[in-house]
């Protein structure tokens, strides 16, 4: 099976099991279950209100539509084509989001399995946390069965006319360093736990610790490649030479958005800050950008480098 083939499968099957896991149950336990669905918020409305809970086949009915979340993550899988890593994305959040169902549905079914007429005892209270924790147990296992990334070809191209660079020897080493910090991502992050304490909402501390984490960077160039590190989140990715088809200093805006994460089907990077960018067009037709104080330094030792080896290797 190509990577490929396994990404669309891992992506799409998930979802299509949570839809059908309801009626797995109904089919094994069709004997067993009181008169109609006395789950999720019919738990909770008493006996009186008991006539109006659905019948079970009309329950399961109603997870028929989230087929649609299939369609949306071929759709995603056809604009990220080109994108592996946001392919893994994918097939994270769908594994994910067909955990919670399939999960919440067992939960919520078992309580009442042997239970004749309506339930004495409501849904347990730790449901939507178990429910919370299957997903991201399965948006684990999701994100490991992909694999290993396929790799980019190798860029082989000379560096254009009069792209900066600076000419390197053949025993001098490439050494670059510098630490970014985004000032955006620190404020709306302490903004974010700050509504969280005061509302006493866990989405709001996650989203701004999340952030916090985000607030800072290191560049790093060395003989491997170029190294862009999230030191408080402990994840490093590596751009190696053989990728890299020429780099050049831009001034622009990149983006506009709340993380200084950018990553879309043209480029990924860490902006932090306005000014100067470094940007690295990739053999595999992305731009891998950072902002950096000293960018032109930095371009022109990657190009110093790629020309040294490419020149070596003819």
């Amino acid at each position: 099976m190509t990577w490929r083939t396994r990404v669309w499968v891992l992506a799409l099957l998930p979802v299509v099991l949570a839809v059908v896991t309801p009626w797995i149950l109904l089919a094994v336990f069709s004997e067993r279950l009181p008169d109609r669905a006395y789950v999720d918020g019919w738990s909770r409305t008493g006996p009186d209100h008991a006539q109006g809970a659905p019948t079970w086949p009309e329950w399961a009915s109603g997870f028929l539509f989230f087929t649609a979340a299939a369609c949306v993550a071929a759709v995603a899988l056809v604009y990220w084509r080109r994108v592996p890593r946001l392919q893994r994305w994918v097939v994270a959040v769908s594994w994910a989001f067909a955990g919670q169902i399939a999960g919440g549905v067992i939960i919520d079914v078992a309580p009442v399995v042997d239970v004749t007429g309506y339930p004495a005892q409501q849904a347990p209270g730790w449901a939507d946390l178990a429910k919370l924790a299957i997903g991201l147990v399965t948006a684990v296992m999701g994100w490991v069965l992909v694999g290993r990334l396929p790799a980019a070809p190798d860029a082989k191209d000379n560096l254009p006319e009069g792209a900066l660079r600076r000419n390197l020897g053949p025993t001098e080493r490439v050494v670059f360093f510098e630490s970014m910090r985004s000032v955006k991502a620190a404020c709306l992050g302490c903004a974010l736990v700050a509504v969280a304490i005061v509302l006493n909402a866990a989405a709001f501390a996650v989203m701004g610790v999340a952030l916090l984490l985000l607030a800072r960077a290191n560049v790093q160039i060395d003989s491997e490649g170029v190294l862009l590190d999230l030191p408080l989140m402990r994840v490093r990715q590596r751009v190696p030479y053989q990728q890299i088809k020429y780099a050049e200093a831009v001034n622009q805006r990149y983006t506009r958005e709340w993380s200084p994460l950018l990553e879309d089907i043209h480029r990924f990077g860490y902006v932090g800050q306005r000014g100067d960018h470094m940007v690295l067009h990739l053999s595999d037709a992305r731009d891998f950008v950072v902002s950096l104080r000293a960018a032109v330094a930095a371009v022109a030792l990657v190009n110093g480098e790629i020309a040294r080896r490419r020149e070596l290797a003819c």
